[in-house]
């Protein structure tokens, strides 16, 4: 084989598997994420810090944002299920509270950070794309448990 020949080829190889790596985030996203599978994991890693870590809801003392230094109202994203003893109206719901009507809407808006509100907040991480797609899809599937 030529010098050229070669080098074609070498390139075909790279852009071949360049290509089929440029959808590897749709590739990973499971087609029937549900919470205890897929969701549990990724609010453990990026949520539950604040929002339900040892059965509390706490603040982050490293947040730029002062307001995120204390500890959210609601919220326990390690759980699906609601714990509310006597239609208490905070600080009991689980992750499900927020899969329906304008609560998903405020969720969605949450995680994807539209209106300014991001979750969660600087210097945590964002939620990865891969992530993000798995959570949109779940959500879209209506939330599943199991």
């Amino acid at each position: 084989m030529s010098k050229n020949g070669f080098l074609i080829s070498l390139l075909a190889s790279v852009a071949t598997a360049t290509l089929g790596l440029g959808g590897c985030s749709i590739q990973n996203t499971p087609h029937s994420p549900t919470f205890e599978s897929d969701i549990k994991e990724i609010t453990a890693s990026r949520c539950v810090r604040c929002h339900g870590a040892g059965g509390k809801l706490n603040g982050d003392p490293t947040s730029t944002d002062p307001s995120y230094r204390l500890a959210p109202i609601d919220g326990y994203f390690d759980r699906m299920e609601d714990d509310c003893p006597d239609a208490q109206p905070f600080n009991c719901h689980g992750l499900g509270h927020y899969t329906s009507g304008d609560k998903l809407t405020q969720l969605k808006n949450f995680i994807h950070n539209v209106g300014g509100i991001p979750m969660p907040p600087a210097p945590a991480p964002r939620l990865t794309s891969s992530q993000l797609d798995i959570f949109d899809l779940w959500l879209a599937n209506g939330a599943p448990a199991e």
